[in-house]
């Protein structure tokens, strides 16, 4: 039987040891590197979802002349806005920024488009498809839920069949 050296045992328990070293080294690397992206992406989506909603409820207030509820909406929207530069990817700032310099108001046709865009732009970095969709804003900020119903259905192919 062939008997391995001092030399020959020492050298394979080094080689060993860093191999292991370099193992865990690069399983905490990564491990690090995916916790970050998955708290970034989980702060992306609550500033996401933030900003949708507070527009949404801010346009209500708005058609209502509800300028209590329009005050109070607007502190959060800031928060979400800011919130939205640290973390969002660039293209996402821009269609913010656009649908800002349209008026932001989602009283007129302009505007509503920008944040048509922006709400694309969101869903388009967080991977879901949106090329079949058509005006999310209408969804967003229709009055009478339900009043669009025919519309989607025909458009969409849901609904019964004829």
């Amino acid at each position: 039987m062939n008997e391995m050296s001092p030399l020959q045992l020492v050298l394979s328990i080094f080689i060993a040891v860093v191999s292991g070293a370099c193992s865990a080294f690069l399983i905490h690397f990564l491990n690090r590197k995916r916790n970050r992206e998955e708290n970034l992406r989980s702060a992306q989506i609550r500033a996401y979802t933030d900003y949708v909603g507070t527009a949404s409820r801010m346009a209500l207030a708005k058609r209502r002349k509800d300028e209590e509820s329009y005050s109070k909406e607007l502190v959060q929207y800031n928060d979400s806005k800011a919130r939205i530069c640290m973390c969002a990817p660039s293209d996402v700032i821009r269609a913010m920024i656009e649908f800002h310099k349209s008026g932001a108001n989602l009283e007129e046709e302009f505007s509503i488009m920008n944040f048509d865009r922006l709400c694309r732009e969101i869903r388009r970095t967080l991977g879901a498809d949106s090329t079949g969709l058509l005006h999310t804003s209408q969804v967003l900020f229709d009055l009478v839920p339900g009043a669009l119903g025919y519309q989607y259905r025909t458009e969409w192919g849901f609904g019964p069949e004829d």
